[in-house]
């Protein structure tokens, strides 16, 4: 048998391997794009044929890929398996509007990175604006999420990292951003943004840490900001203002809970800061706290409250240590121009112990109610 034909043969069959690996590897690519114009019929989803809807292209991207939005439109809900990063420039309108179920899902790896840039989701009947139940890092960026049923974004990825950057959860039916883990601890930083007109504006709940700075969580019918569950929360620079006028600017509760709230501005509320529960402890520095309908910074029942170099004013009273074994301790603050008093002790085993470097005046009284106020000198 002659060899002539499979030496003539051999470079085709080369030729054919070849086309096929690069066939497989051009089946997903490390940049997809979308556009109006676009059609998920594409099977590239590239620049020059883009896809229409964010499910479609991201089917079409490498893990640890990138799917840009080219124009102005809606893209449609997408559920999340992998890291990837959505991105829309700005100038750039990109859309996901949810009539039912949820805008966007994350259910990816332990370890993966998903990043959401320039985004717009609008609740029209739809229950949660963006939900991760795992991953690595969720990163989120010029991001805006309203008119959600339930919550405008629920964290719940055991282990997981949430950044929130200059971005709006506005107008959900529950929470404007929920964080919580069944098991290992999640943990989220919040900056530079807006959690206003919700049922609470934000809520830290168990096996979560939070830092939230720069940011506003006002007009809430409920509370502003809730931290329980055993949470810890450090909340730096923040405006937490005309909440319900029943409810709470920023609420600590349950045991084993703690937050540290430094130059903030709380306004209007039942109570402007309220720590309820025994073993629940906040300490309140540099803030300002005014409007309360009933006090300004309140302990509960077994709650513990550190207040320096604060001002309350304008509430019903300024401090009001509650319920059997709460305590308050106040330094270096000014407590003024309260209705009823400068402090308010509900229960005979309530305590406030007061620094002899407290600025105190124009206050119906200085101490009102049964239990024990006690002034102590300056360090």
């Amino acid at each position: 048998m002659s060899k002539v034909p499979f030496r003539r043969l051999a470079p085709a069959a080369l030729a054919l391997c070849a086309l096929a690996v690069a066939s497989a590897a051009d089946a997903a690519s490390q940049r997809t794009f979308v556009a109006s114009y676009g059609s998920d019929v594409s099977a590239a989803c590239s620049l020059a044929l883009p896809c229409r809807a964010f499910a479609a292209a991201i089917a079409q991207t490498n893990p640890g890929g990138e799917v840009i939005v080219l124009d102005s439109a809606g893209y449609g809900p997408v559920t999340i398996t992998k890291a990837v990063s959505i991105i829309a420039p700005a100038g750039v309108y990109a859309g996901v509007s949810v009539a039912t179920g949820d805008g966007i899902v994350v259910n990816a790896g332990a370890a993966d990175v998903v990043k959401l840039r320039g985004l717009r989701l609008n609740g029209t009947g739809g229950a949660n604006g963006i939900v991760a139940t795992a991953v690595g890092l969720l990163d989120i960026a010029d991001v805006e999420v309203g008119g959600f049923t339930v919550r405008g974004l629920d964290f719940a990825a055991p282990g997981g990292q949430l950044l929130v950057a200059d971005s709006a959860f506005t107008g959900s039916g529950g929470d404007g951003l929920h964080v919580e883990s069944a098991s290992t601890r999640a943990l989220a930083t919040l900056v530079r943004s807006r959690f206003d007109r919700n049922v609470n504006g934000v809520v830290i709940g168990a096996n979560a840490r939070a830092a939230i700075t720069e940011s506003s969580a006002s007009y809430n019918s409920a509370n502003g900001m809730v931290v329980k569950g055993g949470s810890t929360a450090d909340i730096g620079d923040c405006t937490i203002a005309s909440n319900d006028a029943g409810a709470y600017g920023i609420t600590v509760r349950e045991s084993g809970t703690s937050a540290n709230i430094v130059r903030c501005k709380v306004a209007g509320g039942a109570y402007g800061v309220y720590v309820a529960d025994p073993g629940a402890k906040a300490a309140v520095t540099e803030s300002t706290v005014t409007s309360s309908t009933a006090g300004g910074i309140s302990a509960g029942i077994g709650a513990q409250v550190t207040a320096e170099r604060c001002t309350v004013s304008a509430s019903l009273h300024g401090f009001v240590s509650g319920i059997t074994g709460s305590v308050i301790y106040v330094s270096n603050s000014t407590v003024v121009d309260n209705t009823t008093g400068a402090f308010y002790l509900y229960q005979p085993d309530s305590l406030i112990y007061s620094r002899n470097n407290n600025t105190v005046r124009g206050n119906g009284a200085t101490s009102t109610g049964p239990g024990t106020f006690t002034t102590f000198p300056a360090q």
